[in-house]
């Protein structure tokens, strides 16, 4: 039995969204207000959402697009390229990156518990900052908002999966993560959402008890929901690294 949109699961991710959304002054055409999204991997939408939604290239050691070490390679440190406003208001060098694009964490992000089906997960929202140019830092590519769902809430390796039912199902003991980023929320037009198909994450606690994410090699993702008919000519796949998402 898969957790209706009505569950405190449900709940929960539309408050972290929404407290997101309140500080960063909304955007994307409300392409974050259904959190909850559908049961896979479609988890924004127009501001509704049904289903069991919980929450919401190069490989290691590899170079990304622009020619500088991937981010998320093991003994390396990406630059946020092509950004300098980004740079700035980063978090202790808190990004992530799909293909050339590089979203600095904006500082705009929620940490929740999330009641799954058989225990209880983690879910992060995270909010990326402006562009140094206001929103064509990116162009059409402009702003993103980075959403991972965990199968518990202790540090440790995670495997990335599809579909958000098997996060939301995950036996005890299992250790499943549900990944996914929506470039293009700082635009009045449309956005579109990448989730990630397979890979690991690392997850670390700080002394706050906050968790941290970060990809010790690159996640493929794939095009997902298209929101207000999304980014013309986004290609159907990317590759996504994070570092130290909190």
């Amino acid at each position: 039995m898969v957790p209706p949109a009505s569950s405190p699961t449900h709940a929960l991710l539309c408050l972290a969204v929404a407290v997101l959304l309140a500080a960063c002054g909304g955007g994307g055409g409300s392409a974050e207000g259904n959190a909850g999204g559908s049961a896979g991997s479609q988890t924004q939408g127009s501001g509704s959402g049904a289903g069991a939604g919980a929450a919401a290239g190069a490989g290691a050691g590899g170079s990304g697009a622009d020619g500088t070490a991937a981010p998320g390679s093991p003994g390396t440190t990406s630059p946020l390229a092509g950004d300098a406003g980004a740079q700035a208001a980063a978090r202790d060098g808190s990004h992530w990156r799909l293909n050339d694009h590089v979203y600095a964490n904006g500082g705009r992000s929620e940490q929740l518990p999330a009641p799954l089906f058989r225990k209880t997960g983690t879910v992060l929202v995270i909010s990326s900052a402006p562009a140094s140019d206001g929103e064509h830092g990116h162009g059409a590519y402009a702003g993103s908002v980075l959403k991972i769902t965990l199968s518990d809430q202790r540090p440790g390796s995670y495997t990335v999966v599809p579909d958000m039912n098997t996060v939301v199902l995950a036996e005890v003991g299992e250790s499943l993560a549900h990944v996914e980023a929506q470039l293009g929320t700082a635009r009045n037009s449309g956005s579109t959402v990448y989730v990630a198909a397979s890979g690991r994450l690392e997850v670390s606690a700080a002394a706050d008890g906050h968790l941290h994410v970060s990809t010790p090699e690159a996640l493929p993702a794939h095009k997902g929901l298209e929101v207000l008919g999304g980014i013309d000519g986004a290609p159907d796949q990317m590759q996504l690294w994070v570092h130290d998402a909190y």
